[in-house]
């Protein structure tokens, strides 16, 4: 055993053909492979607004104070199993960790398969980690509540499970602290089976037509699949004891390949699994007989966890349904998680209401369902990315929620030719939620244009989206990813590149909402990379209504074309036979702002912003930087990210 571990440290003394341990690079082969994680920084704790009913009484500028100068750390997930953690200064390791999943669970992959000479490569540990300050007992055996750094990671393909360590401060990062540092796990088997009332403990389990509970490969079925759900941490509703403030949450969606085929939503009481035990009167389910009615709950009067499960799953055993990432929002600006958003496989958008003190009462509703409809037939259109929220510009109670349909995940993802869509769908909040329909909303469309300076650009549509109750009562607006071949017909002619999906990050800088394609390689192809575009659009809209005016043409310049350091008419697209070096200001009004750019050798990742600086890696692992122009807009200030997420960026 000290061998096995020794190995996973990075010790080559047992390596072939000395021992029977696979090999490893002698170069660059101390770390597994990164491929869906971004790295996370940690200073010191830097959080704002941390004050209020609903937190603590314990200062938060304290904590500030005693752990302001902890050494800075980056915190990244690999593929040989381990949560790394770096100096930010020197690059140097200071932590790693396995979680106990990797060794013990049914549905994680094992982490002995790395020592295997014939070993092929698989996904661990592969998904960015989430953290947030949060009060918590960190040690169940000391009495008490503080304030502490929490980190907490999940597998991706790797494994169904979720863990949590407590990262407040790294010189406690020693074999001599561990139990200091790991919190708990949550897995699978930790889950309950599905019951036949969702929200009712007690109406026993849910069987199939024979009356028997449904088992897949001789286990019982459950909600909780693959982890690549990236958690929001946030404080609750739920009121804590005492002083303690309200209860800090972990918010996920369920993810694919749940035995069960749900789509649902938990939400996980961060403290409370510190004691190793999840709790749920549920779970009760779980033996057959089910076991004896006794209320399982913490000393609170509520279960460890909540699982809100919808209305749409199937039990055939196969992919199923499943829900995607959520977001998670404070509408009243008390710092609590007020509702979440997100989506499932077969496209439906969710509001969860987490408003109410009780978790009991929690609710969920459904708001829209994407789908594409071409020559009759209707195909449904997979939700599976974060959504964004941005106020209504109407009515700031109000919201449109922002998203993206389609799915990078499974084999026949890599391939798939169905169309995909961008949407942005007003929530009016309502109690019963109005469901909107896709005939409610404005069409914007791409337009795919060459440049002999630019090489492959997009334009995009500027269709009026009128929200008022007078006039044409949009209810949002969409744009489908179909664009035709260079000088197509939006109306007639088959996409150019069918399949195209905006499956990365949406980000909104300065006003103007950005986000990254992924164009799938064909089923005839034997080039495995098609590459995809960098995209813009306006959140309220989806036009470009939003881009700014720099004075020439109607509309502005996003991003800085000619790299030259400016955005002027020399960046705006010019209609064919135009002079485009032309500085006569007349040529200028059939200019346009290119509100896409082609990516023709590589994908995309999800992109970060430095400034006005957008940058993004590439599947060649080269870096995409683009300058926008996105310094200063007059819509910054109602488009502010930080008025709705509950999760504040990373420090």
């Amino acid at each position: 055993v000290r061998d096995r571990v020794n190995y996973l440290r990075g010790d080559r003394s047992m390596e072939r053909p000395v021992g029977n341990f696979r090999e490893r690079p002698t170069i660059k082969g101390g770390i597994g492979d990164i491929v869906h994680a971004a790295p996370v920084f940690l200073g010191g704790p830097n959080r704002t607004g941390m004050t209020g009913d609903a937190f603590p009484a314990t200062s938060y500028a304290s904590y500030q104070s005693e752990f302001g100068g902890r050494q800075r750390m980056v915190y990244v997930s690999s593929n040989d199993g381990i949560m790394h953690g770096f100096s930010a200064t020197d690059g140097s390791e200071v932590f790693g960790y396995v979680p106990a999943n990797l060794m013990t669970a049914t549905y994680s992959r094992k982490i002995s398969e790395l020592l295997n000479y014939e070993y092929e490569h698989r996904f661990f540990l592969d998904l960015t980690p989430a953290i947030n300050d949060v009060y918590i007992r960190p040690n169940p055996d000391t009495p008490g509540k503080e304030w502490a750094s929490i980190l907490i990671g999940g597998h991706g393909a790797g494994a169904k499970a979720y863990f949590a360590l407590n990262v407040t401060d790294p010189t406690l990062f020693t074999e001599a602290t561990a139990d200091e540092v790991v919190l708990w796990e949550f897995t699978d088997e930790d889950d309950h089976y599905p019951l036949q009332d969702p929200d009712d403990p007690a109406s026993g389990p849910r069987l199939d037509e024979h009356g028997d509970r449904l088992e897949k490969d001789g286990l019982l079925v459950k909600d909780m699949g693959y982890t690549f759900s990236v958690p929001t941490i946030g404080l609750s509703n739920v009121a804590g004891s005492g002083t303690d403030g309200n209860e800090w949450i972990a918010v996920f969606g369920n993810g694919i390949n749940n035995t069960a085929g749900s789509a649902a939503l938990y939400v996980l009481f961060i403290n409370d699994g510190v004691d190793g035990d999840w709790c749920h009167p549920a779970k009760k389910v779980n033996t057959e007989p089910p076991g004896p009615d006794i209320a399982c709950l913490n000393p609170l009067g509520r279960p460890d966890f909540v699982k809100i499960t919808t209305d749409e799953g199937s039990f055939d055993n196969g992919l199923g349904n499943a829900l995607g990432t959520p977001v998670v929002i404070d509408t009243d600006s008390d710092g609590t998680a007020d509702y979440a958003y997100a989506g499932d496989r077969k496209g439906f958008m969710y509001r969860f209401d987490l408003t109410d003190p009780n978790p009991a009462n929690w609710t969920w509703n459904k708001i829209f369902k994407a789908e594409y409809n071409q020559l009759g037939v209707t195909t449904d259109q997979p939700l599976t990315t974060k959504p964004t929220v941005i106020r209504h510009p109407d009515s700031p109670d109000e919201h449109i929620v922002i998203f993206a349909s389609g799915s990078y995940v499974t084999l026949p993802d890599g391939s798939s030719s169905e169309i995909q869509s961008i949407y942005g769908i007003h929530d009016d909040l309502a109690g019963s939620a109005t469901f909107v329909m896709k005939s409610e909303l404005q069409e914007q469309f791409y337009t795919n244009e060459e440049s002999p300076e630019f090489g492959f650009l997009r334009s995009l549509s500027n269709n009026e989206v009128d929200y008022s109750d007078t006039g044409a009562d949009h209810k949002g607006w969409y744009i489908d990813l179909d664009a035709p071949p260079v000088g197509g017909d939006h109306d007639t002619d088959p996409a150019e590149f069918p399949g195209e999906r905006a499956i990365r990050n949406i980000q909104i800088r300065g006003g103007i909402a950005f986000v990254n394609s992924v164009i799938p390689r064909s089923d005839t192809s034997c080039v495995d990379i098609a590459g995809g575009f960098i995209l813009s659009f306006c959140p309220a809209t989806g036009g470009i209504d939003c881009f700014a005016n720099v004075g020439q043409g109607e509309f502005g310049a996003v991003f800085d074309l000619n790299n030259d350091g400016y955005f002027d008419h020399e960046d705006l697209i010019a209609d064919e036979g135009a002079d485009e070096d032309s500085q006569n200001p007349d040529d200028y009004e059939n200019r346009r702002g290119g509100a896409g750019q082609r990516l023709e050798d590589a994908v995309p990742t999800d992109s970060s912003f430095i400034g006005s600086k957008r940058i993004t890696q590439l599947s060649d692992k080269s870096l995409d930087i683009r300058e926008t122009n996105t310094e200063v807009s007059a819509t910054t200030g109602t488009l502010s990210w930080k008025q709705l997420e509950v999760l504040p960026p990373p420090p």
